[in-house]
């Protein structure tokens, strides 16, 4: 999305840290990998008809990419999710040039269950949204 940065500047994570201290509840964890911080998985809890279906999202260092670190960080943010929150699904958004994330979402069991067309703009580019689910075992 457009509220994470790139290029992702230390004024950047600085500011996004103080806006995730305010948060309460907060869901938002830091992925380190042999002592660094290298990136971050969340939830973002919904109001309304939406409470008991929270968002999904995530982001690592591309040099990790291809390690099944997220895949493990996804699985682990569920299983936590679905044992400790009253909810019932876990939604995710993927822009549509986002093959990889697609497929990780794929490896941690969330099923694709629709394609927004032409639903957003990213860097000036119309793009589709896919649309991922998990539902509570």
């Amino acid at each position: 999305m457009d509220r994470f940065p790139h290029p992702y500047t230390m004024e950047a994570a600085e500011h996004w840290v103080n806006i995730m201290l305010l948060l309460e509840p907060n869901y938002n964890f830091v992925i380190e990998v042999e002592g660094d911080a290298v990136g971050v998985i969340g939830l973002e809890m919904r109001d309304d008809i939406y409470s008991k279906s929270p968002l999904i999202g995530y982001w690592i260092s591309e040099t990790l990419w291809g390690r099944g670190i997220m895949t493990s960080a996804i699985k682990l943010i569920t299983t936590f999710a679905f044992e400790n929150l009253d909810i019932i699904r876990i939604q995710a958004g993927v822009l549509g040039n986002n093959p990889r994330s697609m497929r990780t979402l794929e490896k941690a069991r969330f099923v694709k269950e629709g394609i927004l067309k032409n639903s957003m703009v990213k860097n000036g580019v119309v793009l589709d949204e896919h649309v991922y689910g998990l539902v509570k075992p």
